[in-house]
Order: C-alpha cells, then structure tokens, then sequence
C-alpha cells in the first residue's frame, strides 16, 4: 500500500515551513529537479510534470503505525493554515 499521502500546492515551501513550524511530520517529495540530470539532457521536450513534482509536492505520512491523532493533527494544521490564508473552501 501507499505509506504518503501527497499534496500538490503551488506554494509549497511556504505551507511545509508552517507544518514543520508546528511540528508535524511532513516532507518534501523531490528535493531535485530530476530531468535536470545528465542522463536526461538528451530528450528533445522538458519534464514538466517532473519539475512540478519537485516544486509542488509535500507527503504525509500514512504508514500502518501512524496514529489516528497525528493525522487529525495534520488536517487540522493544514485547515489552519488555509483558514488563515482565506482560502479555505467547504
């Protein structure tokens, strides 16, 4: 099974700074553009969705051991932080 949940967020460093401010368990998924790398160079068209995956993507965790209440601390974390954003939609 899938042990991350990811979030796609354009502003991805802002939301992964405030998540990592209160302490919660996230993480970047690519830290690098990987169709940057030398073994690439030779595709004619550039990676889009690669680049995008580097710059827009954070995980949360999901693994079996992760409690119930470290996930609901997620949520409520990431409402927050939209909330206070006024972008949060119902």
């Amino acid at each position: 099974g899938c042990l991350f949940f990811p979030i796609f967020y354009k502003k991805r460093d802002d939301l992964y700074k405030y998540l990592i401010k209160n302490n919660l368990d996230v993480s970047k998924y690519y830290y690098r553009d990987t169709s940057n790398m030398k073994i690439f160079k030779t595709l004619k068209t550039k990676c889009k969705n690669s680049k995008r995956l580097c710059d827009e993507v954070i995980v949360l965790p999901t693994y079996p051991s992760y409690s119930k209440e470290q996930v609901m601390n997620n949520i409520i974390a990431i409402k927050k932080y939209f909330i206070k954003l006024n972008k949060w939609k119902y």
